[in-house]
């Protein structure tokens, strides 16, 4: 992308016109593993990003031997802008005897089976042709990519971590599959509408068919819908009061919500390498007294921005976004995308019948090699 050959520029001209970098997380990734940037956690004034203004859950994921290249917190505002949230019509729950929402997130009692709960109870075929779409009442919908969300959410992960830091790809288990069996059967529900199935009615959108499923959420016909912070300027014109909550917890056993960051459109702060020791020392400790000062100044003003748009403001929906920026996090496998295995996820989503196991199998042996590939890459970095 354009910051990645930017960088390049810079590097291969020997100036030094940038202490701090902030590029998608993807392009941060590329950097990363090509000796780019230094590691974070070697810098004594950024005390092991431990500090509030630091993701917390992003630290911990995506260190590869206990070393981070990049990280995002309140600094990052694009990565909280594109974070995958719910909203929800306050006005038609409430028309709908619907009151308990906001209740039961605060009581983690906001779980997959009461989300389909409610759709269920929304949903009706207002002109009686036998098919649920976006001119009727429905539950919620989004787009395809939307299962990846909710594997993250739902506690899935395609890696994990042994004591010295090494990754390893833990795809397929058991506690996988029993979260993506949910996603599937929670799709194949008709109060779920897909926007992939609209690509067809070009006429009826301009760039993309999850208009048509956000349109229906501002025009009362959807009781929720999955999107972006950054619809809300969209959202905020619809007539009926709408409020912002988290993504479901899968059951009452998961013990924390959980939201992932989008790794092409969210934001990574890093430190470029080419720029030397003394200077990223220098630029360590600008990053710790930005990042502290943010927290204290945008973040909040982040949040006005936010809540301001709704018709009435209510306390509830700041709680829910202290939930959701402090649950924010990324899996590595995510991020790097070892044989394709997110698309695998968007894959089985558009096709169910394929299962889980098949699907895994035909891109294992890739996904080894590319795994391993980059991991070597990063056992021979020495910044």
């Amino acid at each position: 992308g354009e910051a990645y050959t930017t960088l390049l520029n810079v590097i291969n001209s020997d100036s030094d016109d940038y202490y701090m970098i902030c590029p998608s997380i993807y392009t941060a990734a590329i950097l990363a593993q090509e000796g780019q940037l230094y590691d974070l956690m070697s810098f004594e004034a950024l005390g092991g990003l431990k500090d509030k203004w630091w993701d917390k859950a992003f630290v911990e994921e995506m260190s590869l031997f206990n070393k981070l290249y990049f990280v995002t917190g309140d600094m990052a505002i694009y990565a909280r802008i594109g974070i995958p949230v719910m909203f929800f019509n306050k006005t038609q729950a409430a028309n709908h005897d619907i009151n308990d929402i906001y209740e039961l997130v605060k009581n983690r009692e906001w779980t997959l089976d009461k989300l389909n709960m409610y759709a269920k109870q929304y949903t009706k075929d207002l002109n009686n042709d036998g098919i649920i779409d976006y001119s009727d009442q429905y539950g919620f919908g989004y787009q395809v990519d939307l299962s990846y969300f909710w594997f993250y959410c739902f506690g899935g992960r395609m890696t994990e971590q042994n004591e010295s830091g090494e990754p390893n790809i833990n795809f397929y288990n058991n506690n996988n599959n029993f979260i993506i069996t949910q996603i599937l059967e929670l799709m194949d529900q008709e109060y779920f509408l897909s926007a992939n199935d609209y690509w067809g009615r070009t006429s009826e959108f301009t760039f993309s068919p999850s208009e048509l499923i956000r349109d229906s959420f501002i025009d009362g016909r959807a009781l929720f819908v999955m999107s972006g912070l950054k619809e809300i300027d969209h959202i905020a014109t619809m007539k009926d009061d709408f409020g912002i909550i988290p993504y479901p917890l899968l059951n009452e056993e998961q013990e924390d919500y959980s939201h992932v960051l989008n790794i092409q459109h969210s934001n990574a702060l890093a430190i470029p390498g080419y720029i030397g020791d003394e200077k990223a020392g220098i630029a360590a400790t600008v990053m710790n007294g930005m990042g502290e000062e943010t927290s204290k100044t945008i973040t909040p003003a982040f949040y006005e921005t936010m809540l301001k748009k709704q018709k009435s403001r209510d306390p509830e929906s700041s709680y829910n976004l202290d939930i959701i920026l402090n649950s924010i996090g990324c899996d590595i496998g995510h991020v790097y995308n070892w044989g394709n295995m997110c698309f695998m996820l968007n894959d089985l989503a558009e096709n169910s019948s394929i299962g889980f196991a098949s699907a895994w199998e035909k891109i294992k042996d890739k996904a080894d090699v590319e795994f391993e590939q980059t991991i070597e890459k990063f056992r021979e970095l020495k910044k």
